[in-house]
């Protein structure tokens, strides 16, 4: 190589790729390293770790992209070319002796001999003739990018000490290939990245937002909160969240049942962001205050944060057993209101009940009898032809039998007027909400 040539150090971060699994990633790397397995998995989760060897930029390049291929993620770090000697009569500084490289052996095209990086936490490691290559996290020593944003951790320098932040960050190394910044969410064991799982980016893009405010609320969208709150909650292990989400879900029901869909799922789609921030940063900052060492605290995270499909299920099937019990429940509390008749049952002729038309008009005439007495719960003293006027009127269309006929509320009891749409004919279809007269 040329005297004046710029060269790199390749650094392995301690990281892992999101996606790759440890196991995995410490036999290839391993293999590919030509290091013994413990060793790699020390490193793993350790301190950074530079690449004894150094070499043109070009080759440092392709050999971070083989290290991170197998699942490690590794940096660049630029070394300045040790200085020429001036012919002025004085003899020229002679140059170090070259560091000894072992021969490449079977298998790999290159050989890399690993040593600890012996920089204190928030000092950048510095050989003879080599400058700064830029400021680091004073947290997990990674080098600090642009943004606000760490990329080794998660945490927003913003929020640290000042003593901690670094005063200004260096550009990217002179004579490293141009390629893209690799975004946060290919960045694994981040704090952040390890306890929520998927779709990081999105959150943590949602997340900047509100570090912007200082912490505090800022007016973002959550789809899946606004569609179906509960299951959302579930599904990021939002315990009490989801509690609270369907408990307002019921008493809206009850309450304004006309605008309690809409009301109760356009606030969680509003908050929902937020709220998950704030779970997020406290029960990160849990784990690192009460766990002893990165290797505890990323699998807490990994269990106690995520996602869980199966709460989700559960929520399904307790939703679903509620509504069989809730069921259960009214109709025999007004069992003497509706003269003695089970939920379901109505009064015609048995073959026109029983006809599909007749089924799907059952149907209908159970859904409004659930409905009506749902309703009553929150309006002891309405009647009947009040929750009509209240809750089935005003929309935009009436419920039909299975003749596609209007379904009609006469003295307390709900009437079909049957297949030939004409009244007090012989198949016509009644269910009674409450008892008639003696």
């Amino acid at each position: 190589m040329e005297m004046g040539t710029p060269q790199c150090r390749v650094v392995l971060t301690g990281k892992l790729v999101i996606g790759s699994k440890r196991e995995e990633v410490i036999n290839a790397l391993g293999t590919l390293l030509k290091q013994p397995h413990d060793k790699v998995a020390r490193m793993l989760g350790g301190p950074p770790v530079p690449i004894k060897q150094l070499f043109d930029c070009e080759k440092a390049e392709r050999i971070r992209q083989r290290i991170e291929a197998a699942g490690a993620h590794c940096t660049l770090e630029r070394v300045e070319p040790e200085p020429l000697g001036l012919e002025l009569g004085l003899d020229p500084v002679p140059p170090p002796p070259p560091r000894p490289t072992p021969p490449p052996s079977g298998g790999s095209k290159f050989s890399l001999e690993l040593e600890p990086v012996a920089a204190a936490e928030g000092e950048v490691a510095s050989d003879q003739g080599q400058e700064p290559v830029g400021e680091r996290c004073p947290k997990c020593g990674h080098p600090k990018g642009s943004g606000d944003l760490c990329e080794g951790c998660g945490i927003f320098f913003s929020k640290l000490a000042p003593s901690a932040v670094p005063a200004f960050t260096s550009p990217p190394p002179a004579g490293v290939p141009n390629t893209p910044a690799r975004p946060v969410s290919e960045v694994a064991s981040t704090d952040y990245g390890e306890f929520i799982g998927p779709n990081l980016q999105r959150y943590l893009e949602q997340f900047e937002k509100f570090r912007i405010g200082g912490g505090g609320y800022a007016f973002t969208w959550h789809w899946p909160a606004f569609l179906v709150p509960f299951y959302w909650a579930l599904y990021r292990k939002l315990w009490g969240w989801a509690a609270l989400f369907l408990v307002v879900d019921i008493l809206a029901a009850i309450f304004i049942p006309f605008f309690s869909g809409t009301i109760t799922h356009v606030g969680s789609a509003v908050v929902a962001n937020y709220l998950y921030f704030r779970h997020v940063k406290r029960k990160v900052e849990a784990i690192r205050a009460t766990s002893t060492d990165d290797v505890t605290a990323v699998e807490r995270m990994n269990r106690e944060g995520g996602t869980s499909i199966l709460a989700v299920w559960a929520g399904i099937a307790l939703l679903l057993l509620s509504s069989f019990l809730l069921g259960t429940w009214l109709a025999s509390q007004f069992a003497d209101e509706m003269g003695g008749l089970e939920m379901g049952q109505v009064l015609g002729d048995n073959a026109v009940v029983e006809s599909p038309e007749g089924q799907q008009t059952t149907l209908t005439m159970n859904t409004l009898s659930f409905s009506y007495n749902l309703w009553k719960m929150g309006n002891p003293s309405g009647t009947p032809e009040t929750f009509w006027r209240q809750v089935i009127e005003p929309q935009q269309e009436p419920p039909l039998d299975g003749w596609d006929q209007p379904i009609g509320l006469e003295d307390g009891t709900l009437i079909s007027y049957g297949p030939d749409g004409e009244p007090y004919t012989g198949d016509d279809i009644l269910q009674p909400l409450v008892k008639g007269p003696e």
